[in-house]
């Protein structure tokens, strides 16, 4: 309390050093990765995406030292799609950063729309940069849904049919499954 040290920086910090426990107990190793997973889900929403990175592999790691298979499996799953998460984390800091300078830079506002809508399925934050693209099909969606945030259940419905047939030009499997969602 006195030095202001989040809580989950503190936790995180813990669960990386008992990681490192060569005898630690089996059921306390299963407790281990799955407070590490859920704390990377956390750190994924606070775009702390190196801290996530860090503690999925921790998970991923426990889980590994464990005969439970769905444990396994779970953990994999999970780092993969962090992993994923950090690599474009990498790429769009830059456009982000160049959009401060430049907010009309088109290319920059389609991979940062992208990366919060389809990425995180963070729709509030996306929708402003994928308006902001110019793309043909996405920005005339995005802002559809802008528009229907607020104009009530005929715009919303409208924006929910413009989704539906945008997802259908969407060449990448994750990104239609996300505007579908």
């Amino acid at each position: 309390d006195e030095f202001e040290v989040p809580p989950d920086q503190i936790v995180s910090l813990t669960i990386e050093a008992l990681d490192d426990v060569p005898q630690l107990p089996s059921e306390q190793r299963t407790e281990l990765a799955r407070a590490a997973g859920q704390l990377a889900d956390k750190a994924i929403v606070a775009d702390d995406f190196e801290r996530a990175d860090r503690l999925s592999m921790v998970a991923l790691q426990s889980a590994n030292k464990q005969k439970d298979n769905d444990l396994k499996k779970d953990m994999t799953q999970r780092r993969n799609q962090i992993a994923l998460i950090v690599k474009q984390w990498r790429i769009i800091k830059t456009n982000l950063e160049k959009l401060k300078t430049e907010p009309n830079d088109a290319a920059s506002n389609l991979l940062a729309g992208r990366f919060y809508c389809f990425m995180l399925e963070d729709f509030d934050r996306g929708l402003e940069y994928l308006e902001a693209s110019g793309e043909s099909v996405l920005a005339s969606v995005a802002a559809r849904d802008l528009a229907g945030a607020n104009g009530g259940p005929q715009k919303m419905y409208a924006a929910a049919t413009a989704w539906q047939e945008a997802q259908a030009s969407l060449t990448d499997k994750d990104e239609r499954l996300a505007a579908q969602r």
